[in-house]
């Protein structure tokens, strides 16, 4: 076997155990491997805090977009390598992740265009990991209380996790993924990665609903809210089923079999002969009907 090849069997071997990965072409320097957690503080971008807040609700009422998770459970990891140092304005990684989360909260809770709620709320419980056990806590210990309150719960919940990929060992992915068995799609489980190069998709099963993205990806006031629509609001609804959603069908309930036009109304054959060329109208009634199979 050849040098090459060993060098490309290692980084096969090492994304497969990281479970993460990034957009676009695997390249060496993208492989997430313990120096890369060590040089991380490179990749961090802050948050800017003057930027005006974009209402997630109030995107969502525009296209009538309906609740689709009603309860979400935010947990900051602040042990371990989340308190290592970060670029300014965030003296650590803790502090960026409780930046994005206060984000969020502000994302999915700020009124419409007008100034009133026109949709449910989304409650969102927030809580860090260093509340249960100071100085030395577990991820573990903190999701087995999560998933004890999520127990009598009904409907969708979703479980935001804000972590590095290097706090996911074993024990935390398997209980997550017990979590996950139970409830099915009723419990979505997101991981957003805070100072890693890639995305991670450790706790992202293809049996079950979920996300990964990094810190960088939902760090805008933009960004965030596209991510909180993702999240937590269902799709336009469609319900005369013509393929034009209500929010812009200016013929809603049009019968099944119609033929069309973008605006969801039935299309007008002779409207549109009338905007073609006399030439191409003569030519067109002088051809035969098409021939029916």
């Amino acid at each position: 076997m050849s040098v090459r090849s060993i060098i490309y069997a290692a980084l096969a071997a090492m994304i497969l155990t990281t479970g993460c990965s990034s957009s676009g072409p695997i390249r060496a320097k993208q492989v997430v491997t313990e120096d890369a957690y060590a040089n991380a503080e490179t990749r961090v971008r802050p948050l800017l805090e003057n930027e005006p807040t974009i209402s997630a609700r109030a995107l969502a009422a525009r296209k009538e977009r309906p609740v689709r998770v009603h309860s979400a459970v935010v947990l900051i990891d602040d042990g371990g390598t989340m308190r290592e140092e970060a670029p300014p304005p965030f003296e650590t990684r803790a502090a960026l992740a409780r930046a994005l989360a206060n984000r969020l909260k502000a994302t999915l809770s700020h009124p419409g265009f007008d100034g009133r709620l026109t949709t449910r709320p989304i409650q969102l419980h927030v809580e860090r990991l260093s509340d249960r056990d100071g100085w030395r806590p577990k991820l573990t210990d903190a999701l087995t209380d999560v998933d004890a309150r999520l127990t009598g719960t009904g409907g969708e919940t979703a479980l935001i996790l804000l972590s590095r990929a290097d706090r996911l060992d074993e024990d935390t992915v398997r209980l997550i993924e017990r979590m996950q068995a139970r409830r099915g799609h009723r419990l979505c489980v997101h991981l957003v990665t805070v100072g890693d190069a890639s995305a991670c998709f450790k706790l992202r099963r293809f049996d079950s609903c979920g996300s990964a993205v990094r810190d960088v990806d939902i760090a805008t006031s933009e960004t965030m809210a596209a991510h909180a629509l993702r999240l937590f609001y269902g799709d336009p609804p469609d319900t005369d089923g013509d393929g034009i959603q209500d929010y812009r069908d200016r013929c809603p309930g049009t019968r099944p079999g119609t033929r069309i036009n973008w605006e969801g109304c039935p299309f007008d054959q002779k409207a549109l002969m009338h905007l073609l060329p006399d030439e191409i109208v003569r030519e067109g009634r002088a051809l035969p009907p098409p021939s029916r199979l």
